[in-house]
């Protein structure tokens, strides 16, 4: 009672973010599941209690047009005042307060979600994991995926980036579905000529592989949690993964994944040891803002399926495709291609588009079957190799870079990376500690790791943007996720030479 009501990420079957609006829509009090209390203005905030609220609430369609369809609370006690409506105070994300604003404010904003259409973010999360002990020291890893972290952004947050100077993806670690979202160096919505259209880099969009198999559950009740999970980056030999077990220990699960610049693709590994096969749904979820046409999937005469889409924005044209081979059964649905019965899987992605710096147009006048044509090559050559081969020549690639220059301030530590962040910031003293410096140097080695991955393919004619390679916003980012042809190019390729990575700015 008398607390503050604040925002919060989504929790399956969390009774506590459940609400009931009881009344009608212009006098109605919201009464909270979990505690039974009712939420009430104190004249500064909007906080819960044992008793209603003494003028109710009022809800209404939003004005705002950008949010059309959508709603707006409004307190009854300051009816015909400008400042009565539920706002979120000091930004959007959780944890956010909530006091009373003007109508139409974009952080007013409420979208109504029946209990029963709430779905989960994540599996529940039970024993967590210690760190991966086949990882180098300079490695990223945690003990959570980040889609159980209850963070509003979990991109910006917790993604783990990696890249091979053409295609940059990010991993979030998730079990009930695994959000690989990339991008591709070239894919620019502007055009070669008119300064006030520029354009943004693109958000090319993601791969979803979901856990099909029912062995694991999002409610706690169920007992059927993801155990000793962890999540690591290893910047030495650019690989990342996630591992797991199964509720009852039984079944290990693991997964590796690498953006090869070798072989121009990206690879995600998955495996089952044990007595829990893997059941997942591939499919492709394209950007909404990069005029992509319909995924295609397909089951072809090698017992492998693909799946692919293509689009043309205002001059570049692109294609990316997939491949998924596996040793168990595989069949293609209207949702994506669904695996079952396996002890591994792979996915292969390339994508390409036609910017070519050495026309005046710059693009290459590729046609559209000549790019579909260049990536399906890259994806066949790619699986012909093999997972294992595929690994080893790209972690040769990369940590022969990364290799060049080893610092050392401090011992390494067994924290996870988030915890290691809290210490070094805890005190002073923390600083200048084993961990602390260990963090330093970390940090150091994570600034060449993203020369090398925003640039190691050296055939893309292109200087890094803003974000590197990497940004899962097409027509929203920062800056538009340009080149700014100002400090910004220098500062992105300080770290080549000082570290021994001239190599990286070359054109």
């Amino acid at each position: 009672a008398s607390q503050n009501v604040t925002t919060q990420s989504r929790k399956y079957a969390e009774k506590s973010q459940l609400w009931k609006l009881v009344g009608n829509k212009e006098s109605f009090q919201l009464v909270n599941k979990g505690s039974g209390h009712y939420a009430y203005y104190d004249g500064s905030r909007v906080k819960c209690r044992a008793s209603a609220d003494t003028n109710g609430f009022t809800i209404e369609k939003t004005t705002n047009t950008n949010y059309a369809g959508k709603y707006e609370i409004a307190w009854n006690g300051a009816e015909g005042q400008n400042y009565r409506y539920f706002n979120q105070w000091g930004g959007t994300g959780a944890g956010k307060e909530i006091g009373l604003w003007q109508a139409a404010d974009v952080n007013n904003i409420l979208y109504l979600i029946a209990e029963g259409d709430v779905q989960p973010n994540e599996f529940c999360v039970g024993t967590k994991g210690l760190r991966p002990s086949d990882i180098h020291d300079f490695s990223l890893w945690y003990d959570v995926p980040a889609t159980a972290t209850g963070v509003s952004d979990t991109w910006m947050e917790y993604a783990l980036p990696m890249g091979n100077g053409q295609i940059g993806a990010t991993i979030r670690g998730g079990v009930l579905k695994d959000d690989i979202q990339f991008n591709e160096k070239t894919l620019w919505s502007g055009t070669a000529t008119n300064s006030g259209n520029q354009g943004y880099f693109q958000n090319f969009g993601s791969i979803l592989v979901k856990d099909k198999s029912g062995t694991f559950s999002a409610a706690e009740s169920d007992g059927k949690p993801i155990e000793a999970y962890n999540r690591f980056l290893d910047i030495i030999d650019g690989v990342a993964g996630v591992n797991f077990q199964s509720p009852d220990h039984q079944t290990s699960f693991h997964r590796r994944y690498f953006a090869s610049a070798t072989d121009k693709v990206f690879v995600a590994h998955y495996e089952a040891d044990g007595t829990e096969p893997l059941v997942l749904n591939i499919s492709y979820a394209p950007d909404g803002q990069i005029s992509a046409g319909s995924v295609t999937y397909q089951a072809e005469e090698d017992g492998t399926a693909s799946a692919t889409f293509s689009g043309k924005m205002q001059i570049i044209s692109y294609n990316t495709r997939f491949k998924v081979t596996t040793d168990g059964s595989i069949d293609v649905s209207g949702e994506g291609i669904n695996v079952s019965g396996a002890t591994w899987t792979d996915i292969v992605m390339a994508a390409a588009t036609d910017y070519d710096t050495s026309k005046s147009s710059f693009v290459s006048g590729a046609s559209a079957a000549d790019i579909a044509a260049t990536v399906t090559s890259r994806i066949n050559d790619a699986v012909g190799k093999g997972y294992a081969t595929l690994l080893s020549d790209h972690k040769t690639a990369h940590s022969t870079f990364m290799n060049r220059v080893d610092l050392q301030l401090g011992g390494s530590s067994t924290m996870t990376t988030e915890d290691l962040i809290k210490f070094y910031n805890a005190s002073e003293q923390n600083k200048t500690s084993s961990d602390g410096l260990f963090l330093e140097a970390l940090y150091f080695q994570y600034g060449r790791y993203f020369t090398i991955g925003a640039n190691l393919d050296t055939s893309i004619h292109a200087p890094s943007n803003l974000q590197g390679i990497w940004n899962d916003r097409s027509n929203t980012s920062f800056w538009h996720c340009d080149i700014h042809a100002d400090i910004n190019v220098q500062m992105n390729y300080w770290p080549a030479d000082p570290t021994n990575l001239s190599e990286m700015h070359l054109p």
